[in-house]
């Protein structure tokens, strides 16, 4: 699945009036050029640029020593442009022109383009300062000229001294070449006006939800654009169909323009006309989302790890193991799906893709069946590798992180260095993966009927090996909370498909630990609020996550219990702490206009934050200069808490996993209550993803409009990807997404693919 370019980023972005632009160098001679790496250079008229000659690059496509499995682009060869401080400060874009040859398999390429700026402001900055920056990656289609480009109006460049571009060793997939070989040409500057990259504001742009909206719910768009009326046309004939206020909200982020067509209830196609601009249409269906979930799960399948994709690899990581810490006994790893553009996997992300795909596919069964189905046999596909990567004795594969592909003969270089540890001491990993595996024999009873009876009794299994002393794992791999709501999850799981009490007396008492973690009552702060989690039962530090989140599992775990146990003497302690969150969603919804937008979380200066939700990342973290600017740059609750709309962040940003668990937390509790407030509330996190947020672009790459490429690094661009997500400007409270490619933000993911599609699933 590709595609539409024509309402891609890149496609605009290509089109833009060049008003100004200068050669910073033809790249059709080798002054004031260095090579570092194991490529070779030289001039060549074996592809020509308009009639010029080209600089050739002869890559390696394995590293010198390919036993090093490093997590982050493996580099090969660096071509260094040097500068004698040049002042770009006019300009606003960098170009160049790049023509891969097709190597064997592989006809995507990528690579990555820096600036190094040694003037007033030194950048990119220092990294121990916590920023990922000054670096734009690039994808390429093989056999063709490739136009590069780089708007950077965020880089500081007064006084540019070098320009680098760099192209990975990933690694040899079967069928690939040793090398492959690149021709460059024209590096230039140019004046283009460069897209918006931070702040609230709309720019001009009606920020709407490009998938469409649901009939009978509520409809909004924003603009920043003052006006008094605005209409909505029917796509096909152009004709008014309804005619409403603006309505002006003057908010702290500025003041903004809410268009309310919820009165529109007919299906069709439609566009928005405001303050002399349209939007481009969108649909209104109770089945308008099906286009995005069906990209999703083309997303997954792309992801596939050891499967042969047209367009994408060949059966890759083959000769990749993980190994039993005792035994020696070995398991194949391939297989399931490459968490991220690194190609690492995990079973966390790998066990909740299972578990999403499987829910969605029940919640649309009756509508659309054949859709369910595709997401079946998706989710079977995953399935596949929880199972198979586990030993039978507790141990089991629940991380593997690689940066390249292998060829997958055994013997060959990246053999031995290919194996990781199995590990038996993740309780958390584990009950997702339980979790995962009743939803399996929930799901493929009928069909597959050996393999769900084996799932089941895994799951039962994998449940008798879990700690019975769960706090003493506590902050060891996750946040205690998170954790004991997790095993209360996977516990309830059990019981529903066997009946055993020991599961639901186990679910209970994982349950009072992840009740005695909630703020109950209202603090004495300036903004009074109640009803989230802290990170343990010592009440200190709250819930919050800077780019993957887990919020979800505390909610979800207390519905199972209430579905189960409705009648039990703690039933309306569960039900008190459902009502809880409910008022904490309700009041920090106060602070989400004009976009819908739940703030990221609260912020306690007195105590160390997790932010991931991983002990590994446990630190005092409100001790540097930057963390005390993000703190005070929040909303004040009291002298020593804020809350925050952005996630505070360090070198792991972008708050898509961070506001998806969120909704899939508020989209459960919804859907259990029946509460249209809720379900809306959730809903318009969705939106946000899609279209409705200060940069009115789609973050789903192919669904929408003006949807960017991404940090792809092995594969290329795909339909559906969701990548890490809009990250706060600097140290403000102010979202950012800059046209700079680059992780953490723009990187491909599955976890908030995942989530966007485990929240639809309570909202079809």
């Amino acid at each position: 699945m590709r595609s539409i370019l024509t309402h891609s980023a890149i496609n605009r972005m290509l089109d833009k009036e060049v008003k100004d632009s200068l050669l910073i160098h033809s790249l059709d001679n080798l002054d004031n050029i260095t090579t570092v790496g194991e490529g070779t250079v030289e001039i060549t008229d074996e592809k020509l640029f308009e009639g010029k000659h080209t600089l050739k690059l002869h890559n390696p496509c394995e590293k010198e020593d390919p036993t090093i499995m490093d997590i982050g682009q493996p580099i090969c060869s660096r071509i260094r442009v040097h500068l004698d401080g040049m002042n770009l400060e006019k300009y606003d874009r960098l170009s160049f022109w790049i023509y891969p040859v097709k190597n064997g398999f592989s006809i995507n390429f990528d690579g990555c383009i820096e600036m190094l700026n040694e003037g007033e402001n030194a950048y990119p900055r220092e990294k121990t300062e916590g920023y990922m920056e000054g670096v734009h990656s690039f994808n390429l289609d093989a056999d063709r000229w490739n136009h590069v480009i780089w708007e950077f109006p965020e880089f500081f460049r007064d006084n540019i001294t070098l320009i680098q571009i760099n192209f990975q060793g990933g690694g040899l997939q079967p069928g690939m070449d040793p090398y492959t070989d690149f021709y460059l040409s024209d590096l230039k500057v140019e004046t283009v006006g460069a897209d918006k990259y931070y702040g609230w504001d709309t720019d001009g742009k009606i920020a709407f939800c490009h998938s469409g909206y649901f009939a009978n719910a509520e409809k909004m768009a924003c603009c920043s654009l003052e006006g008094d009326t605005f209409k909505i046309l029917d796509a096909n004939t152009n004709e008014c169909v309804l005619t409403g206020n603006a309505e002006k909200k003057n908010t702290d982020k500025g003041d903004f323009y809410l268009l309310d067509f919820s009165t529109l209830t007919n299906e069709g196609e439609y566009i928005i006309e405001y303050a002399g601009i349209k939007t481009l249409p969108f649909k209104i269906s109770e089945s308008h989302w099906d286009s995005a979930i069906d990209k999703l799960r083309s997303f997954f399948k792309s992801e596939r790890c050891g499967d042969y994709l047209e367009g994408v690899h060949t059966p890759c990581h083959q000769n990749v193991f993980v190994k039993h810490p005792k035994t020696e006994e070995k398991i194949q790893v391939c297989g399931g799906w490459h968490d991220a553009a690194d190609l690492s996997q995990g079973l966390c992300n790998t066990a909740e893709g299972v578990h999403t795909l499987l829910n969605l596919a029940d919640s649309i069964e009756k509508r659309n069946p054949d859709l369910a189905a595709s997401l079946r046999e998706e989710a079977f596909w995953g399935a596949q590798w929880v199972l198979k990567t586990r030993f039978g004795d507790g141990y089991r594969c629940v991380w593997h992180g690689f940066s390249r592909w292998t060829s997958g003969k055994l013997g060959e270089g990246a053999d031995e260095c290919a194996l990781t540890t199995a590990e038996n001491d993740k309780p958390f990993e584990a009950f997702c993966a339980i979790a995962a595996e009743v939803a399996m024999y929930k799901s493929f009873k009928e069909t597959h009927p050996d393999f769900a009876e084996y799932a089941l009794k895994s799951a039962i299994e994998d449940f008798s090996f879990t700690p019975e002393n769960l706090i003493d794992y506590a902050n060891s791999s996750v946040i205690a909370v998170q954790m004991f709501a997790e095993g209360c999850f996977a516990a309830s799981a059990l019981y529903e498909v066997t009946g055993e009490e020991k599961y639901i007396e186990k679910a209970i008492e994982y349950a009072d630990y992840v009740l005695s973690c909630q703020q109950t009552e209202l603090p004495a702060w300036d903004i009074p609020i109640h009803g989230f989690f802290y990170e343990d039962a010592k009440k200190e530090t709250p819930v919050v996550y800077d780019h993957r989140g887990h919020e979800q599992i505390m909610i979800m775990a207390l519905i199972e219990l209430l579905k189960l146990k409705p009648e039990h003497s703690k039933a309306p302690l569960w039900k008190n702490s459902l009502d809880l969150y409910r008022e904490f969603i309700l009041k920090i919804n106060e602070f989400s206009l004009p976009y819908g937008l739940l703030p990221a979380g609260i912020y306690s200066s007195e105590y160390p934050c997790s932010l991931t939700g991983s002990g590994d990342h446990k630190k005092v973290y409100f001790t540097d200069e930057h963390a005390k600017k993000q703190f005070a740059n929040g909303i004040r609750l009291s002298d020593t808490t804020v809350l925050r709309r952005m996630p505070m962040q360090k070198r792991f940003c972008g708050h898509f996993g961070v506001v998806l668990s969120r909704a899939k937390a508020v989209s459960a509790l919804g859907k259990f209550l029946n509460d249209k407030e809720l379900i809306s509330i959730a809903n318009k996190q969705l939106e946000w993803i899609v279209g409705c947020n200060p940069f009115a672009r789609s973050y789903i790459y192919g669904e929408g409009y003006d949807f960017q490429y991404m940090s792809c690094w092995f594969s290329r661009d795909t339909v559906g990807a969701i990548p890490v997500g809009i990250k706060a400007y600097e140290d403000e409270d102010v979202p950012s997404m800059p046209s700079t490619v680059h992780a953490t933000y723009y990187e491909v993911w599955v976890h908030p693919a995942s989530r966007f599609l485990w929240t639809l699933s309570d909202l079809i």
